[in-house]
Order: C-alpha cells, then sequence, then structure tokens
C-alpha cells in the first residue's frame, strides 16, 4: 500500500525554471552550472522539477521562476531531496525549499 508523505498541498502550475547549482553533494565541479528545467507540481514548501538534467540528492539548489505572467522571478533556496528517470527518460527531481527568512519564499508561500 502506499504511503502518502506529502505535509503540504500540491499545485498543478507549469512554470520554466532556472536551476543553479550552489552545492553538488558529490562533484563540486559542477557548482556555478545551471540548467533550464520546468515545473509542474508546486507545493508551499517545494517543487518537482522536470528536465533532462539529473541533480544529485543533496545538493543545493538556487531555482529562479515565476509562476504568474507579470511577476518578476523569484529566487529559491532548496535541497534535492530525491531524483528518478521516467520511462522516457525524463530527469524527475524533488526540491524542498530551505531559506525560511527570504522575501522571495513569503511570496511563494503566499500563493497557498
Amino acid at each position: 500500500m502506499f504511503e502518502e508523505k506529502r505535509n503540504h498541498q500540491r499545485k498543478s502550475q507549469k512554470a520554466e525554471v532556472i536551476v543553479n547549482i550552489l552545492s553538488d553533494s558529490k562533484d563540486p565541479t559542477h557548482n556555478n552550472d545551471h540548467y533550464e528545467c520546468s515545473s509542474k507540481d508546486i507545493s508551499k514548501n517545494g517543487v518537482k522539477l522536470y528536465g533532462n538534467q539529473s541533480f544529485i540528492k543533496g545538493s543545493r539548489l538556487k531555482l529562479e521562476a515565476s509562476h504568474r505572467k507579470d511577476e518578476d522571478l523569484m529566487s529559491l533556496i532548496g535541497y534535492v531531496k530525491w531524483t528518478t528517470v521516467t520511462t522516457e527518460n525524463e530527469h524527475l527531481t524533488g526540491v524542498e525549499f530551505s531559506e525560511t527568512n527570504s522575501p522571495d519564499i513569503g511570496i511563494w508561500k503566499g500563493m497557498f
């Protein structure tokens, strides 16, 4: 039987996300690399990323995204909690936000 581990309500909302690796937990040569991904599933404390790039569990990421067309980019910091690859070879990454005192996280959480 499947055990639900989510603590927060999810929203199905698409956005383009720029991902900057702040610290790769296994390979420091990737620090400061950046990639483009998409998000389709967001919550108050995290986001699920979709794309062609895999990320290492435990890596610290900076995400820049806007989920509304008229908004500036929000800058959010989080850690990779899980990763998987679909049968279509698409990489899925779960990111949990870690900074609770930034202005952007307040704006983000206000969407819920």
